[in-house]
């Protein structure tokens, strides 16, 4: 990296990290070297935020690490910079379920579940949302499931443990789909299900 101190760790085939320092420009100076590099269009890049405290080192690892699978979420590669902001949209789809999930209103939980990934595209937003999302479901279907027989179960999980199970965030969508419908008739016994309704995954 031409122009840049950097101290360079090979973590594992194919991922590398970048440990940079310079002055209050340097965020702009990363951008400005990277979009010259020729074969970009072949690499995912993460960016973490900047600090100027050593302390900080850990938390500026983790974000460069979830910054860097986004390809979990958008199967292009590219550059991506970590942010961790509030996101209302995906608070509602969570809200809304659960109101579904009352009146055992499947058909309509599969669209909010079917709506994920745009609102995500839409909004620029990265794998901590992901993370977010899936362990406010764990939090919903836990209390739906709390003293209940029902073999459905759903765990928290950070944000390695989402990409090592899901191949990606359709998939995952996919996934808490069977869990809720699973609930939906569970809390409804005399319910007959649908068997016109398929499941799908649709891969980025």
């Amino acid at each position: 990296m031409t122009g840049l101190n950097y101290l360079e760790l090979k973590l594992e085939k194919g991922k590398i990290i970048f440990i940079m320092n310079g002055a209050s420009s340097l965020d702009l100076d990363v951008i400005s070297v990277m979009d010259t590099w020729s074969e970009r269009s072949n690499m995912h890049v993460g960016l973490s935020s900047v600090s100027d405290d050593i302390d900080d080192m850990l938390r500026l690892f983790r974000e460069a690490n979830m910054a860097v699978s986004n390809h979990f979420i958008h199967a292009n590669s590219g550059i991506t910079r970590f942010f961790a902001n509030r996101n209302t949209e995906l608070e509602s789809v969570v809200m809304k379920t659960e109101k579904l999930m009352m009146i055992k209103n499947y058909e309509e939980i599969c669209s909010l579940m079917d709506s994920i990934p745009d609102i995500f595209d839409n909004g620029g937003l990265g794998i901590y949302h992901v993370t977010c999302l899936w362990n406010q479901f764990a939090i919903l279907i836990g209390k739906r499931l709390d003293g209940d027989s029902l073999t459905t179960k759903i765990d928290f999980l950070d944000h390695e443990e989402i990409l090592n199970r899901f191949h990606n965030l359709s998939a995952m969508c996919a996934h808490l789909k069977e869990l809720l419908r699973n609930i939906c008739y569970s809390l409804d016994q005399d319910s007959v299900k649908p068997n016109n309704y398929i499941l799908g995954e649709n891969v980025l």
